[in-house]
């Protein structure tokens, strides 16, 4: 399988892809967390993945179906200041399904997964200002979300239900429709007909949750 490192740390854009091959199923880890990241699919694309680095560019290998990045970590006084533009864009090969991993949290994270057959989301460390718009699943899908989660969306299509659990109370969230102001201590809410569905979501929040909205679009 193709590997490709970027070696030593570089300023600029830097660009990244890998070939398809005959990979059946793609996982995506973030190893030292994600930032300023839009995430995106496309089925037609002959690459396993693209990316791009807008400034200081990242490590990136591939190791069977599995694709690692890694952020530099900035000292403190060096930490970007203008999160309105990306650091980062990878767009994954949507004719394949994946698995999504962040392991040190996830920030002003971007992700248009419409056209992708995600089987699992996992963000340990916590999650902040980030957009979610995901597709129909095949089965359960599992999101979880450790450390907590603040000032994010997550929509899946109207074709999906969705079940909700918050282990460390709740502010300002919005699910299915429905609004609730404080909740304290753990939360679990589903959609009407979660149970008996064959394609769902099942979100798990181990912390807190503030101005939360999971909601069906389409």
């Amino acid at each position: 399988m193709h590997h490709e490192n970027s070696g030593d740390w570089q300023c600029g854009s830097s660009d990244f892809s890998a070939p398809l091959g005959a990979v059946k199923s793609g996982r995506l880890v973030f190893a030292s967390g994600g930032r300023g990241l839009v995430l995106t699919a496309d089925p037609s694309m002959p690459s396993l993945y693209q990316a791009r680095f807008r400034r200081h560019a990242s490590r990136v290998w591939v190791q069977e179906s599995i694709v690692t990045v890694e952020y530099r970590r900035f000292p403190f006084l060096e930490q970007p200041v203008n999160w309105r533009w990306p650091i980062a864009e990878i767009r994954l090969n949507g004719s394949i399904p994946w698995e999504v991993e962040f392991r040190d949290g996830a920030a002003h994270l971007n992700a248009d997964l419409a056209q992708l057959q995600l089987r699992s989301l996992d963000i340990l460390g916590g999650a902040n200002q980030i957009q979610l718009a995901l597709s129909k699943p095949l089965g359960t899908t599992f999101i979880y979300i450790s450390g907590g989660i603040n000032q994010s969306a997550i929509h899946v299509p109207s074709t999906a239900e969705i079940s909700l659990r918050v282990s460390g109370g709740s502010t300002n969230l919005r699910f299915d429709g429905q609004r609730f102001g404080a909740i304290g201590g753990e939360t679990s809410l589903e959609s009407p007909n979660f149970d008996r569905a064959t394609s769902r979501y099942d979100i798990c929040i181990a912390g807190e949750a503030h101005n939360l909205t999971i909601g069906r679009k389409g």
